[in-house]
């Protein structure tokens, strides 16, 4: 027997990639052309009780009015190579075999916060040796599936948590970057080290950590892929300077490639607070109008990125 399966949400687990993959396939079912909501017999599932003041409680049933007898609701494979996708994976470096997977795609309908109808709560792992990584939304929400909607800006950045139940190297890893996504450069930042390190096929980022669960540390950014062809370039400490005087943002550009760069500043959370262009080398002044904190200042020009460490004062 078959069901429908509707209003009901699914969680991405550990029991691993087959359910990842169909909780995935279902949530993303307005994305797969021909896909319907038919839950097909014998898998199990999990069922999310709204939250609310503990202890929360529901009730769950199913009758034969739910059951398909047409015997036409075929196995569909969906095409979903199309779809604006990015797929991270964290390991043990002594388990690697054992990944633990988290996803963020596009979709125009989502928002930043949970949507029961496109993303997938995490459920953390029972394996002791398979670390649990999940995106977290603006409220806190830790999310194994995120559907984002389509960002008009150029770059944007994920939090990305995780939760560890034993010392060790935690490696991540890039397994999926595909459709409109598929442009993009992938990275991972850690703000406790300030070290920021492409996720690519040949490129993973790896990490000692202890036991625990690390928010607000790691980020997943995404940038625009520029041309590999080569340039001449400054050491990375002489392309540009940046410092802060009675909340003025002043800065030294010394290198542009063409005849545009830009210069953006993002917080400790990784949101982009400030952008601005620049069209020449020079010393220039800005006022962003930002409170005072610790503040990440990027600047692109070409193929070049340089970083640097802001501490605005007011």
């Amino acid at each position: 027997m078959s069901i429908k399966f509707t209003d009901i949400l699914l969680s991405a687990i550990r029991k691993r990639v087959l359910w990842f993959a169909f909780v995935f396939f279902y949530i993303s079912v307005n994305s797969i052309p021909g896909a319907t909501s038919i839950f097909p017999s014998m898998p199990g599932f999990f069922v999310h009780v709204t939250d609310g003041t503990y202890p929360v409680s529901a009730t769950f049933g199913l009758t034969d009015s739910v059951s398909v007898t047409d015997q036409t609701n075929g196995f569909l494979k969906g095409d979903m190579n199309d779809l604006p996708l990015v797929r991270v994976t964290a390991s043990y470096n002594d388990h690697q075999n054992s990944p633990d997977p988290f996803v963020i795609y596009l979709n125009e309908k989502a928002s930043v916060e949970f949507d029961s109808q496109f993303d997938a709560l995490k459920m953390y792992n029972s394996d002791y040796n398979v670390p649990n990584i999940y995106s977290v939304t603006p409220g806190g929400v830790k999310l194994s599936i995120n559907a984002l909607p389509y960002i008009s800006e150029a770059d944007f950045s994920v939090p990305v948590g995780l939760k560890v139940t034993r010392n060790g190297i935690v490696v991540f890893k890039l397994i999926d970057l595909q459709g409109s996504l598929s442009d993009m450069r992938v990275f991972i930042y850690d703000k406790l080290t300030g070290e920021e390190k492409e996720l690519n096929s040949e490129s993973y980022y790896s990490s000692t950590l202890t036991a625990g669960e690390y928010l607000g540390r790691f980020f997943l950014r995404l940038y625009h892929s520029t041309t590999n062809l080569p340039e001449d370039k400054l050491p990375d400490s002489e392309i540009f300077s940046v410092y802060s005087s009675h909340s003025i943002l002043k800065t030294e550009i010394n290198q542009l490639s063409g005849s545009r760069g830009t210069l953006i500043v993002t917080n400790i959370l990784g949101q982009k607070v400030y952008e601005t262009e620049i069209h020449e080398t020079g010393y220039f002044e800005f006022s962003p109008g930002l409170r005072g904190g610790v503040y990440i200042v990027t600047y692109n020009t070409g193929t070049i990125r340089s970083l640097k460490k802001l501490l605005m004062k007011n």
